[in-house]
């Protein structure tokens, strides 16, 4: 791939392309639901066994009060069925629900997510309340955690509550656990095999009686490898074989929940533990010769947290809300000589201890209600380097790191006139009192501020629009991890600050919904990467940029007439530009359209079909030179049939097969780092 000068004609391409997509979806569907009209089949659906679920609370952000407040940023709901629907065996594989998220899996093997072109260490992810992001690098590898447990998700994008904290400047994903609505039990067992040596197998029981809830969920994924596409050239892959090298991966976990709630709070307690191995797909596009090529595997990654929240009522309309949690974490990162990965050169040790804390207080105020909150972070980092000659340890070295992060917010929501409006303001410290062996810096401090507004223009139509200015720390590692000398320290790195801002239009029918909204950031220093020559090696050294700017459509939306057919789809058109004296006109890998639509078809009977359409363009890598390479323009066409029958002894069950990627072209999520061709996938779920 050769480098280019980036055209208008792509997006235009684009749209072409999508009307075609959603004109030939439409015809499919209707040809889909005729043909089972015409069967003469008899009998409704019956409501699945996921009826019995609702999402756990969210603890930052939830109100007490009945009164309607205005929504912090574009919130987008993902509800469990469409969450089982995917058949994905990690969170990674449910970012495809997400309008304008683009799932990044990069040179390390750590899958992320993208927001709106903003950077993977700008979107925070929780579960229930409590932080997943690994502090030491501020995100965390989607592909290693389990989707089975997950109740549902919660996405902001754009400037979200000042009550989320620091380092939000991207947006943030909620994850919420499963949890019944009334007393009850109810257990589960799903398994599949598929493409690339897939097995897989979750189950979970759920029970509640009066007061008192308990989850427990456990679950092993293995393959051995993900296909390669018919796009993917691998020239540092010398034999040929279906799968891309170095692709395999392990995935056990174990999970259990207790929940006991009263007249006046609630109390919830849960253990997550993540048990994995996987290796890391070489880099295509470099030559193995020059020695720039990271021959990777992570023998040991692992994540354990214990977390708490509450909720309490207090007098006079009070509300105090709040989560703690501890969690370790600890993964192995073996370097190897070549493409073999039999002789180790180097080896790296990272554990990662972290206490975090979150308290929300709501209090009536004036006609409307003010809620405060504290954000703390403690985390502390031990790194251990080694080389070898052989089996022969040449040289070790071991550091110590620890990072104190701590923000302060309010905001106050209340009703002026016909608007319902939120106003925020926050102040945030990052500081870092251990080091290692590198010269510490100074602490950093920011502030940010939010404002919301939303009005009800006429029945079931509402505008609403965001502004805000957030800050992103650099993290520990950029500061000073050097990644097995693959990176150059740059005392000089500076914080993220940005200028958000979205207006929108939310429409909704009877038999349909739809929201287009209009957004622009514009980020100052933004934290980058160049390529370095030092010694006559290359490495990597982060760098601010005087700025970037995005500007965006989307649109989402969804039609389902309670029939047969339904429909859901969702389009992000966005341009982003790095500002100052710079070559590079586009912003690295982060995709200038992302469309979807997916179509559903339930005939009687208890069979589905589905099928959903991805197309990914407009994206740019950068090449070791330091030039912008196009990425090729992608369409994901994926299709599952399923067939569900329920006994009159309550057991519940499922059959589906899915395919995904029908037409076998690989999305490039970076360059030289094709993602998988076309997979297919067999499974069974029970329940009673």
């Amino acid at each position: 791939m050769a480098a280019v000068t980036p055209t208008r004609n792509l997006r235009m391409a684009a749209v072409v392309k999508y009307v075609r997509l959603l004109v030939l979806g439409l015809g499919v569907s209707a040809f889909v639901g005729g043909t089972h009209s015409a069967l003469g089949q008899t009998g409704s659906a019956e409501a699945d066994s996921l009826r019995f679920y609702e999402l756990s609370e969210i603890v930052v952000g939830a109100g007490t009060t009945e009164k309607r407040t205005a929504r912090v940023g574009s919130v987008r709901r993902v509800a469990l069925a469409d969450i089982v629907r995917t058949d994905a065996g990690d969170v990674a594989g449910l970012t495809r629900l997400i309008p304008s998220a683009h799932l990044q899996t990069n040179s390390r093997g750590e899958s992320l997510v993208y927001l709106r072109s903003a950077g993977e260490r700008q979107v925070s992810v929780f579960l229930d309340g409590a932080l997943l992001n690994v502090p030491w690098d501020n995100r965390v590898d989607l592909s290693v955690l389990p989707a089975s447990i997950l109740g549902g998700m919660q996405v902001t994008e754009g400037a979200g509550s000042v009550l989320y904290g620091t380092n939000v400047l991207g947006g943030v994903v909620n994850l919420s656990t499963r949890s019944l609505q009334g007393d009850g039990v109810l257990t589960e067992a799903n398994t599949s095999a598929g493409s690339g040596g897939l097995r897989r197998f979750d189950g979970m029981h759920v029970r509640r009686r009066g007061q008192t809830s308990l989850v427990v969920a456990a679950g092993l994924n293995q393959r051995d490898g993900y296909p390669v596409g018919d796009n993917a050239e691998l020239p540092v892959q010398a034999e040929a074989t279906d799968l891309y090298l170095n692709t395999d991966r392990r995935l056990a976990h174990g999970y259990v929940r207790v929940g006991r709630s009263w007249s006046t709070g609630e109390l919830g307690v849960s253990l997550l533990h993540v048990d994995a191995a996987k290796g890391v797909a070489p880099e295509s596009h470099l030559d193995p010769l020059d020695g720039g090529v990271r021959y990777w595997r992570y023998p040991d990654w692992q994540t354990s947290m214990l977390a708490a929240n509450a909720r309490v009522e207090l007098p006079a309309g009070r509300a105090l809300r709040g989560s703690a949690w501890v969690s370790r974490f600890g993964q192995s990162i073996d370097q190897f000589e070549s493409v073999a990965y039999t002789t180790r050169s180097e080896d790296q040790l990272d554990r990662d201890w972290t206490v975090g804390m979150r308290s929300v207080l709501e209090q009536p105020f004036a006609g409307g209600a003010l809620r405060t909150a504290v954000n703390l972070l403690v985390s502390d980092h031990d790194q251990r380097d080694r080389e070898f000659d052989g089996a022969t340890v040449v040289a070790s070295s071991q550091e110590q790191y620890r990072q104190v992060t701590l923000s302060a917010g309010s905001e106050y929501a209340f009703d002026l006139a016909s608007n319902r409006l939120v106003l925020g303001a926050n102040v945030d410290r990052f500081s870092a009192p251990r080091t290692g062996s590198k010269e510490g810096g100074d602490a950093f401090a920011a502030w940010g501020a939010t404002g919301s507004m939303e009005r009800d223009l006429s029945s079931g139509l509402v505008l609403h629009s965001t502004l805000g200015r957030k800050v992103r720390f650099p993290t520990m590692r950029e500061l000073y991890g050097t990644a097995l000398n693959r990176f150059l320290l740059n005392d000089d790195l500076k914080p993220e600050s940005a200028l958000l801002a979205d207006v929108g239009v939310e429409r909704v029918g009877e038999i349909w919904e739809a929201e287009i909204t209009a957004f622009a950031n514009r980020t100052w220093d933004t934290i980058d990467q160049q390529n370095v020559e030092v010694d006559g090696e290359r490495r990597r050294q982060r760098i601010n940029l005087e700025g970037s700017r995005v500007l965006g459509l989307e649109l989402v939306g969804n039609v389902d007439p309670g029939g047969v057919l339904s429909a859901r789809y969702s389009a992000t058109v966005s341009s982003g530009r790095a500002l100052g004296d710079t070559d590079r006109e586009r912003l690295v890998e982060k995709p200038g359209t992302l469309l979807s639509l997916g179509l559903t078809a339930a005939p009687r009977g208890g069979s589905t079909l589905s099928a959903e359409f991805v197309y990914t363009g407009d994206a740019y890598g950068l090449d070791p030179d330091n030039a912008l390479v196009e990425l090729p323009d992608v369409l994901h066409i994926n299709v599952r049939a399923s067939m569900r029958h329920y006994t009159s002894g309550g057991l519940f069950g499922e059959v589906f097969m899915r395919l995904d990627n029908l037409t076998d072209r690989s999305v490039f999520p970076q360059l030289g780092l094709p993602g998988p061709g076309r997979t297919v996938q067999v499974g069974l779920s029970l329940a009673w």
